[in-house]
């Protein structure tokens, strides 16, 4: 399940990166949890280009 924000899709690491940084912040060993939940969030972020209009459709002639 990918969510959306704004131009980037996130990947369910993103998620599990940013409980790994919530240990790290409050928990012990902090460093290395900060480093590989910043490291799994970078991992879970993927940019989206938004979608390209689609031409309109061609009016139609009535020149019989």
């Amino acid at each position: 399940m990918n969510t959306l924000f704004g131009r980037y899709q996130l990947a369910p690491i993103f998620y599990a990166g940013l409980v790994w940084v919530l240990i790290g912040l409050f928990g012990k060993r902090q460093t290395t949890f900060l480093i590989l939940g910043l490291l799994f969030m970078a991992m879970g972020l993927k940019r989206v280009e938004p979608p390209s209009p689609e031409p309109p459709p061609p009016a139609a002639s009535s020149g019989e």
